[in-house]
């Protein structure tokens, strides 16, 4: 039976002397061995469902000891393992990427450890360099970049932060030079870069007010050089809003004014001329 793998049969048969003897050490070799396989069994098969903490506790001697120590440290090794890795993961999965496996462990279980703590460290590693790219953002400082190489998804995010960032800055360098460019009484600059969403909104918004504030100066510029060379007829037409449009009016409103009373003025000076000195200036006027 034991040749077959059965380790349940026992000498039974009724014996003296000597053979009583042997017969003793037989039984008693296959009981230790029959329960070390047992337990053996019952150890593996814990493995085997994931669990590593129970180990061969039944005392043996011999060959079958080294076999139990080397099975109880080997489960050892991974229990550890697999304990240091879940609370390495576990702290990982609540944002804490600073703790390691830090278990000595041989052979595969050391490779594993090694890809642990080196995925563990490109994480912390990363988040740590986008914090610091983002604390720079939120102090209105955008030249910022990540520079730590990754591979992955870790590697896209890099990609499109860095992106992100190239963009905001050549949009806020633009637009500063769009708005020195206004404070020195120049409205021609405008923001060219190629922007989407938001950003594209406020530049759509700083070019606008621009083009207006430009078209509103253009366009009473033409009118005052007329006014300077002694035509009258000149009116702001741009179509401005706000406050631009309460200056075209009120220009507008004054050169209208000023036509009219230079036109009367020129009827009573005829008049006067030809010998009339019944024509008069009429209209209401305020000021010198």
């Amino acid at each position: 039976s034991a040749s077959k793998g059965d380790l349940s049969g026992r000498v039974t048969e009724s014996m003296s002397g000597d053979l009583n003897d042997l017969k003793s050490v037989v039984n008693q070799s296959l009981e230790g061995i029959d329960s070390a396989v047992s337990e053996i069994n019952q150890v593996m098969s814990k493995v085997s469902q994931g669990q590593f903490s129970q180990t061969i506790e039944v005392e043996l001697a011999g060959d079958l000891n080294m076999l139990k120590q080397s099975v109880n440290h080997s489960i050892g090794q991974v229990n550890v393992a697999v304990t240091e890795i879940n609370q390495v993961m576990n702290n990982a999965a609540h944002g804490d990427f600073t703790q390691r496996v830090a278990a000595k462990l041989p052979g595969d279980l050391g490779k594993l450890k090694s890809s642990v703590n080196q995925n563990a460290s490109n994480l912390d590693l990363a988040i740590k360099e986008i914090n610091t790219v983002m604390a720079d953002v939120s102090m209105g400082q955008f030249s910022s970049r990540v520079e730590l190489p990754l591979k992955g998804d870790l590697d896209a995010l890099k990609t499109n932060l860095n992106h992100s960032m190239d963009t905001l800055q050549q949009a806020f360098k633009e637009i500063i030079a769009v708005m020195q460019t206004n404070e020195i009484g120049e409205f021609d600059d405008r923001v060219e870069v190629e922007l989407s969403g938001d950003l594209s909104i406020l530049k759509n918004a700083v070019n606008v007010t621009s083009q207006r504030i430009e078209d509103a100066i253009t366009d009473i510029n033409k009118v005052m050089s007329a006014v300077r060379e002694g035509d009258f007829s000149l009116r702001v037409e741009a179509p401005l809003k706000g406050d631009l449009a309460k200056l075209k009016e009120n220009v507008n409103i004054s050169l209208n004014s000023l036509q009219h009373a230079i036109t009367e003025i020129h009827e009573a000076s005829d008049s006067l001329e030809q010998g009339e000195l019944n024509n008069h200036i009429v209209a209401q006027y305020e000021g010198v």
